[in-house]
């Protein structure tokens, strides 16, 4: 009887044991730390006759890319150490391209001939997102409807991938107060120098997002978007804030985002929901009627998608896919997680499986 007794003790002890060890794995697995992606260095040689077209490109691009120097062909040896530091080669002719490959076999080329002015800011959005991946980066761009929760969407898979959220209204905002505050008006015949200077200045930890919110800022900064020149600052304003912010993943949002400023993005998303919910939304966030928001949001659409420059449009044949964010928030966000992270491979792991 005792040994009976033994016996069925040591076997509850054991499944005890058992469920335990279970339990234990489990939590182990969905406390695994991430193993984030990581920026490294890239040489890269400009290869293009002198211009300047180039000269131009070459400029913003060591004003976008914090971490970068232009290098020297007596010098070409000498690239510095540190974690995600870029060197630029301004080179003419493939000779050269054959003499660093040899000093650099992971040498970034990219050709820059037949240069045209009026092709600026796609020359410039293509260059930074090759560099980008090539620095072992991923760019996630979310454009959509004003009040379709893009913005929201883009907050929650930031967070996730422990990446940078570009909300891009909110340079546009940060762009109008400003000049707004110096008394500058879109007639003032040094508004783009004065805009240019707060370009090269422009620090995103220092802006006062709560006063950007604010109504009177509404209200300004749909007259400065409209305008071609604003539009050509916030766009490299752009640039500058994502590909300087030190993070290997960038989460933008905002109009235009997978149309023409991060048109390289590997996952591009379009958000949509019906006015009624989107009003409704707003209606929670702003106190006023969904009546009042839904004719605000019929306004806003209109005018966005017919402007004259860069209106917002949904381009499934440019890779971009369709979000209907009409479901519970969580379940949208994961389904988004789940594509991002298919195309991570290997190297990446995430903290919750």
């Amino acid at each position: 009887m005792s040994l009976i007794w033994l016996y069925l003790v040591s076997m509850a002890v054991g499944i005890s044991l058992t469920f335990f060890f279970i339990h234990f794995l489990n939590q182990f697995v969905k406390m695994k730390p991430k193993t984030p992606l990581v920026l490294h260095g890239v040489p890269i040689a400009l290869v293009g006759s002198t211009s300047m077209m180039k000269t131009k490109i070459i400029k913003n691009l060591l004003m976008i890319f914090k971490k970068s120097s232009l290098g020297r062909m007596d010098k070409a040896e000498e690239i510095p150490k540190q974690s995600g530091h870029n060197v630029f080669f301004d080179v003419e002719n493939e000779r050269y391209v054959k003499a660093l490959k040899k000093i650099h076999p992971n040498l970034l080329v990219i050709p820059m001939k037949a240069l045209k002015p009026e092709n600026f800011e796609k020359y410039m959005s293509n260059i930074c997102s090759t560099i980008f991946y090539a620095m072992g980066g991923v760019i996630i761009a979310i454009d959509g409807l004003a009040g379709s929760g893009k913005g929201t969407i883009a907050k929650l898979l930031a967070k996730h991938f422990d990446g940078f959220h570009l909300n891009s209204g909110l340079l546009y905002r940060y762009i109008a107060f400003s000049m707004f505050e110096q008394g500058i008006t879109l007639k003032h015949p040094l508004v783009v120098k004065y805009m240019q200077d707060h370009l090269e200045a422009f620090d995103f930890k220092k802006v006062n997002a709560k006063r950007l919110a604010q109504t009177d800022v509404d209200e300004l900064t749909p007259i400065w978007g409209a305008d071609i020149r604003v539009r050509e600052i916030v766009f490299l304003l752009q640039l500058k804030t994502a590909y300087g912010s030190g993070k290997a993943v960038i989460v933008a949002e905002g109009r235009n985002t997978t149309t023409h400023v991060f048109t390289g993005a590997r996952d591009k998303y379009y958000v949509k929901a019906s006015i009624d919910l989107r009003a409704a939304w707003r209606s929670n966030d702003n106190g006023k009627s969904v009546k009042e928001n839904k004719a605000w949001l019929t306004k806003r659409d209109k005018k966005d998608m017919t402007r004259k420059h860069h209106p917002l449009r949904f381009r499934p044949r440019e890779g971009v896919r369709l979000v209907r964010n009409e479901r519970k928030l969580e379940d949208t966000v994961r389904d988004m997680i789940r594509e991002v992270e298919a195309g991570f491979g290997p190297v990446y792991s995430t903290a919750k499986r």
